[in-house]
């Protein structure tokens, strides 16, 4: 997840998969806490997702890329010119992803996920600090809650997301974010380090699944 410049040895096409592979590795590792415990249709609903809505680098240039063979040369520059405007930041929020621990990256992941499944950021905060994934209090002698720092952290992940009546639009309209120019098996076999399973997001997910009558 190096997010290079091209180099003038690298041809145009040599170099957008090169920074696919850092797309998808950035997307595997940042979530992987949460993609670990779903079944591929989840994953790849989540994904197409993010695709669609994200403001994280990787998926604001997946998207660039997306586009870039699909017009005449002269829009593909501008395309490229877009792109690496966002690699200084790709790659330093690719450091920072890198130095998070692993329940940081996991609240994220899992409160992107509960958000497209129909939890409000409120809910989402109850039900992170229900199941142990966020804290209540600061401390259990002073008692001071933690609850609106939680919400304020949890609607800066969510934020560029459509509300709920958009969300319920799209699903009564059969979309179902699909980007056909991008090749999911790549996401799928990637290689990921995962941790060992984690009990706290298995917890949301049976939640969510008996709620929503999933099978």
């Amino acid at each position: 997840m190096e997010f290079l410049v091209k180099t003038d040895d690298q041809t145009v096409n040599e170099y957008i998969y090169e920074l696919q592979d850092d797309c998808f590795r950035l997307h595997m590792f940042s979530k992987e806490l949460v993609l670990e415990v779903f079944t591929e249709k989840q994953r790849e609903s989540l994904f197409e997702f993010l695709m669609d809505f994200s403001e994280e680098p990787q998926y604001q240039i997946l998207r660039l890329l997306g586009f870039y063979h699909e017009v005449n040369p002269q829009r593909q520059e501008a395309v490229l010119l877009k792109i690496y405007a966002l690699i200084d930041e790709a790659k330093e929020y690719s450091k920072n992803i890198l130095i998070q621990s692993p329940d940081e990256r996991r609240i994220r992941a899992s409160a992107e996920w509960m958000y497209l499944d129909g939890d409000s950021v409120s809910d989402i905060v109850d039900e992170m600090i229900s199941t142990g994934l966020l804290e209540q209090y600061t401390d259990d002698t002073n008692k001071v809650s933690l609850k609106d720092g939680h919400i304020q952290r949890i609607g800066e992940y969510v934020k560029a997301f459509p509300n709920f009546d958009k969300l319920d639009e799209i699903d009564k309209q059969g979309e179902d974010f699909r980007h056909n120019f991008l090749d999911l098996e790549k996401v799928k076999h990637l290689d990921s380090k995962t941790d060992e399973m984690d009990t706290q997001v298995r917890s949301i997910l049976v939640k969510h699944s008996d709620d929503s009558g999933a099978n």
